[in-house]
Order: C-alpha cells, then sequence, then structure tokens
C-alpha cells in the first residue's frame, strides 16, 4: 500500500484520469453541487486557515471522485435504493445483531455459511467487531488497527470480505465494520515511520520532545483505563519522543489538524464502502481533536470532522451510513448525530449508551424515577437518525455517565453500588458479573458480563431455583422489550437470544485476564443455538422470547424511527412509562422494575393520553379499565387503543 501525505504527495487528478465517464462525471458534478457546500464549510472551519486550503479540498474532492469511480454496478444500486428510502434504517423490522466474527464462524467465510441462522432470527443488520488486522499480541479486541485495508489474516481477505457483503445483501442484511478513527496500533505502517524518525509520518500522531506540553495537557485530562493504562502519553524510546496515547501505550492518537489524516481516512471509509460495508461504526468519535485547557473530547472541531465526512461520502457513496460510537455524557450524545442547523447531518446512527446503563441501573434499584428523568432531559435525535439501542455488547457498562451532575471527586455512592451489585458483592443480588478497571474511589469504571449473568439466570441455574430462573427470564424479556419499543435500531449482542452465560475461560489467558470484558466475548455454542426450537430448554425459552417481541416489533408502523418517544412521570416509582405517538401509530410501553407486583392507576393511563379499552400487543390481553392495571414482577405491556 503507498503511503498518502503532503499535497505533493496527493497531487490533484483531473475527473478523466480518475476514470470517471460522462454519467458520473454528470453524477458527481450533481452530488457535489448538493452536498459539496456542508463539507466545504466543515472543512473550511477546519482547515481554512492553511496557506494550501484549496489544494487540499482538492484533493478531499478526487478522493470522493476516485470512490465513486471504483464503486461496483451493486452497490451503485444499491446507492439509487437508498437515495430513494433514506429511512431504510428507521423501519420497524430492522433488528441489528453483534458478534466478533472469529467467535462466531471461525472465519468471514465461516460467517457467511451462518447466515440463514441470522436471517431466521430477523437480523437486518450485521455488526462484525474489528475484522481490519490488528496488531500482534495485545490489540485491545481488535482496536489496535495495524492495517485498515487489509483483513486479519486469522479471519481471511478483503475478497472474501466483499463475499459476505454481498451474501448478506442477498439475506436482507446490512454489514456494518468498524473502522477506529482515533488512533491506530503502534505497529501500523504511519506509525513505523515516525519511530523510524519521518517528520512527515509524525505529524500524523501528537509528538511532543519532552513533557512540558503533555503535562499542561494531563491537567485537564481523565484516564480512560486508570487501573491497567494510567496517564495519556507514552515516551516512544526510538525516537525520543512522547506520543499522545488516550486509551493504551500501543494505540497512537491520529491528528486530525494535519489535513493528510482526514484525507488518508476519508480514502479507507471509501474503500471499506466499495468492499461492500453499508455501516462504518466510528470508534472513539469523541477523542479526535485536542484542544489544550480542555478534556479533549467532545470538542466542536470533532463535529466538523463528522460533517465532512458525511458530505463528502454522500457524493461517493450514498449508501453508505456512519454510526457514532461515542460513550459521553447524556447532554453530548444527541450532537452526534447533528444539533442546530447541521441536525442530521452528522452521523445517521448513534449507540444509545445513556438507556443502556439507566436499563440496568433500574433492574439493579428496582425503580424507574432515576430512567425516566434522564431520559427525559436527552433531546430527541434529530429527523433522518435512529439511535442503536441495546443492552450488552462487547465493551462494559460504564456507569461514568450517571455522575454527569456531580462536582465531587471521585464516582458516587449509586455508581460504587452498581459496581458493586453486578459483580455479585452484594448481599440477595441476582447479578454475576465482574468489575471493570475498578480499584480506588476515583477508578469505579463499569461492569462485565453476559444479559443472562447480570439478570440472574446463572446464579439460578447454579441453584436449580424454578422461581428464581422464571424472575431472570421476566427481567430479560423486560429489558428486551424497553429496547425494542424505544426508537431505532435494536441491537441483539451475540448469544445473548439463547442465554448464554459467562465465560470465565478468559482467566487462564494472559493476554485476556487483565481485561474482565472478556467474560462476555464466548465462543458462539452452536450446540445449544440447535436447541433453541425446544420449548423446554433454557435457550428455547429465550429464544422464543425474543423471536416473539421480534415478531410485535417488525410489523408494528408506530414503531418506526420518526414516531417520537416520550418518557412519562406516572404515579409509581417502580413503573416505567414511554409513549410513541406520531402519524403512523401509538404506544404506551408500561415496565415494573419491581421483583413483585406493581400498579398503574387509570388516571395515570389517562394522563398519558391514552384510553381504554387497551390491548397489549404482546400477549393480546385486553384492559377495559375497570380498575388498575396490574403488573406482575418485571412485566411489560406493549398498549394500543383498541
Amino acid at each position: 500500500m503507498s503511503l498518502q501525505t503532503t499535497p505533493e504527495r496527493m497531487q490533484a487528478a483531473d475527473l478523466d484520469g480518475i476514470g470517471l465517464d460522462d454519467a458520473d462525471k454528470a453524477l458527481f458534478a450533481l452530488r457535489k453541487q448538493i452536498f459539496g457546500p456542508d463539507a466545504d464549510a466543515a472543512l473550511k472551519a477546519l482547515y481554512g486557515h492553511r496557506a494550501d486550503f484549496q489544494d487540499w479540498l482538492a484533493r478531499f474532492y478526487d478522493i470522493a471522485a476516485q470512490g465513486l469511480a471504483n464503486r461496483s454496478a451493486e452497490l451503485r444500486e444499491l446507492d439509487a435504493k437508498r437515495v430513494y428510502t433514506p429511512d431504510w434504517f428507521q423501519k420497524p423490522h430492522m433488528l441489528g445483531y453483534s458478534a466478533y466474527a472469529d467467535r462466531f464462524g471461525g472465519t468471514l467465510d465461516g460467517v457467511r455459511q451462518r447466515l440463514s441462522y441470522l436471517s431466521d432470527l430477523g437480523v437486518t443488520y450485521l455488526h462484525l467487531m474489528p475484522v481490519t488486522c490488528p496488531r500482534e499480541g495485545e490489540s485491545d479486541g481488535g482496536y489496535a488497527v495495524a492495517d485498515y485495508e487489509r483483513i486479519d489474516p486469522r479471519l481471511g481477505t478483503m475478497q472474501d470480505l466483499e463475499a459476505l457483503a454481498s451474501a448478506c445483501r442477498k439475506h436482507g442484511i446490512s454489514l456494518v465494520s468498524d473502522l477506529a478513527l482515533n488512533h491506530t496500533a503502534d505497529t501500523h505502517e504511519w506509525a513505523q515511520a515516525a519511530r523510524a524518525g519521518d517528520p512527515v509520518y509524525q505529524g500524523y500522531y501528537h509528538c511532543f520532545p519532552d513533557r512540558q506540553v503533555p503535562d499542561q495537557y494531563e491537567q485537564t485530562l481523565e484516564d480512560v483505563f486508570p487501573a491497567s493504562a494510567p496517564g495519556n502519553f507514552t515516551h516512544i524510546a526510538e525516537m525520543d519522543q512522547w506520543v499522545w496515547t488516550t486509551f493504551y501505550p500501543y494505540q497512537w492518537d491520529l491528528n486530525y489538524a494535519n489535513p493528510a489524516v482526514f484525507g488518508e481516512i476519508l480514502r479507507i471509509m471509501l474503500v471499506l464502502a466499495n468492499r461492500g460495508v453499508e455501516v462504518l461504526r466510528l470508534d472513539s468519535v469523541a477523542f479526535m481533536w485536542k484542544r489544550l485547557g480542555t478534556d479533549c473530547r467532545n470538542q466542536p472541531q470533532v463535529h466538523h470532522l463528522l460533517r465532512a465526512f458525511r458530505a463528502l461520502t454522500r457524493i461517493a457513496a450514498p449508501a453508505l451510513a456512519l454510526k457514532a460510537e461515542a460513550i459521553v455524557a447524556p447532554e453530548h450524545l444527541t450532537a452526534y448525530l447533528g444539533e442546530g442547523k447541521y441536525a442530521g447531518e452528522e452521523c445517521h446512527l448513534g449507540y444509545h449508551n445513556t438507556l443502556m446503563v439507566l436499563l440496568w441501573s433500574a433492574l439493579a434499584e428496582g425503580r424507574a424515577e432515576r430512567l425516566t428523568e434522564m431520559l427525559r432531559r436527552m433531546p430527541a435525535p434529530p429527523a433522518n437518525t435512529s439511535w442503536i439501542t441495546y443492552i450488552r455488547c462487547h465493551d462494559d457498562i460504564g456507569w461514568p455517565v450517571l455522575d454527569v451532575d456531580r462536582e465531587a471527586q471521585g464516582p458516587s455512592d449509586h455508581v460504587r453500588f452498581l459496581s458493586d451489585f453486578y459483580a455479585g458483592r452484594v448481599a440477595g443480588g441476582f447479578a454475576r458479573g465482574q468489575s471493570f478497571q475498578t480499584g480506588d474511589d476515583r477508578a469505579v469504571h463499569g461492569s462485565s458480563g453476559m444479559l443472562a449473568s447480570l439478570a440472574g439466570l446463572e446464579a439460578a441455574l447454579q441453584e436449580s431455583d424454578e422461581t428464581a430462573i422464571d424472575l431472570a427470564l421476566a427481567r430479560i424479556r423486560l429489558l428486551y422489550s424497553i429496547i425494542f419499543a424505544f426508537g431505532g435500531i435494536p441491537l441483539l449482542y451475540m448469544g445473548d437470544e439463547l442465554g448464554m452465560l459467562n465465560d470465565y475461560s478468559y482467566e487462564t489467558d494472559p493476554l485476556k485476564a487483565i481485561d474482565s470484558r472478556w467474560l462476555h466475548r464466548p465462543d458462539m455454542d452452536w450446540k445449544t443455538a440447535e436447541m433453541r426450537h425446544d420449548s423446554g430448554s433454557i435457550a428455547g425459552r429465550v429464544y422464543d422470547m425474543t423471536r416473539t417481541l421480534i415478531a410485535c416489533r417488525a410489523d408494528f408502523p408506530a414503531l418506526h424511527g420518526d414516531t417520537p418517544s416520550r418518557p412519562l412521570s406516572g404515579d409509581n416509582p417502580h413503573i416505567f412509562m414511554m409513549r410513541r405517538s406520531g402519524a403512523r401509530g401509538r404506544l404506551l410501553l408500561l415496565a415494573n422494575f419491581a421483583p413483585n407486583p406493581q400498579s398503574v392507576t387509570i388516571k395515570a393511563i389517562n394522563a398519558a393520553r391514552f384510553r381504554f379499552p387497551l390491548q397489549d400487543r404482546l400477549t393480546g390481553q385486553t384492559y377495559e379499565g375497570s380498575g388498575d392495571l396490574v403488573l406482575g414482577p418485571y412485566d411489560t405491556v406493549w398498549l394500543e387503543e383498541v
């Protein structure tokens, strides 16, 4: 792979040289006319102060033109389809599934051979954890990328990725791939060139000759992994410089103040899109811009970068969707979808991390007030965008988002309680998990564990307690019912649809033992999957429960992404109430977070602007309004007016 760096090495080429025919030139010109002003404004805000700005701007458009020229006929057809159905990712039948390729299918070809399992489940969106080539040894689960344009050889080749993406489309599934935006591995060729002393590539990163400037930054920075990787800078002996390493010493932060970095990443985005990737999960977007005197997260320049990426990829590959992995405080989250005059002009999708954390908090407390209050304070997502709603993922449950209003140092008592609860350290608690990056009072970070284990199924099975098993299954259904109804694409994490439990084998692997997140990164249990249609097995009960929710959601127009979600304050603190209401239909969700029956008054339901009789879409049961509506332990209903 050739290295592209300065304008001298990235000379602008005319469209004939790029390979566009007359029809493509006209298409490029039309799209540039529509989306170019957005790109120009964002890029000018970032790089307009440079004397060579126009040269760089021309080069960025050349990269977009080359991306269009490389687009296959199959992908051009998808582009046209998505232009006419821009709400494709907002439709209620959308269902996500997230997995490590090796742990699900062994290789990319193995994943391809398992697509019928996913389509039978109802999956329309498949996110495979990093498949590009990682550094050898420690790689942060693959997020330390050594080569963006080569597949991890243990998984296959770029041709295998292309074949998988095409097969996914035939199954009605959009393939999602990670793109680590904030950093590369220290073994990436850019980093190797920097380490060897090349000043051009040292400019791709944040390099400092001594600790003077890093120490100034550290005054306002926080540690992401305080227990295992304290500090934000690493000394590189070969070049006797300090390099910015937000996450781990082997992950070097990219310097987006250098337009060459923007150009490289734009090109890589289009390379992956032209291999058939339909959604790019943009990893660690909140950290992309550094500014002295700040925490170097959520800076305004990050949003300029995202708007520029969005506009230029729309010119080359309109079918491509961008998804923000921004694990940030609730007040910053919606901004990654665009806000104000730029609403809907950044990422199409964003992880609703706040919802996920709040659900686990409410389950531990047995109460819904905190869930309701924090969600009501969040702005609605812009039109033509959607959330990714999820219960578990490959990462930990990060508790600090619950302390956004706290000025004192260290975690709140509530955060400490949650960390202890989900590590099984609270007497009478049902959860079985482990703490992540938790040490002294200022280092409570998160919790690890599979959904079923955290919800109590592991403990119940160990005790052979049928009542506890029923309660654990009710908790799982409760959580799923909310993410399926909330608004966005619900995302299942591999194995959760079968009730798979924690995998403690990681503790014997020296490369994984320091990272408790491997507790919830098991190999797919295909033997258990074969039992998914056995209604007498645990796997069958979880699978059937999940499929019922999927089916209820898929043909329910009120759950289209453009129908607003509104959490409501009811008269029972244990009950979460949410209204979806719009031109496509209405839904009232009620969810009991308590381990005992709870009632909702007729007055509260009327205050939600719903009138009896009401029917539960999940069970078909009708409520006439002759008395309070009673929900059993961890029960949930989706109510419609009849």
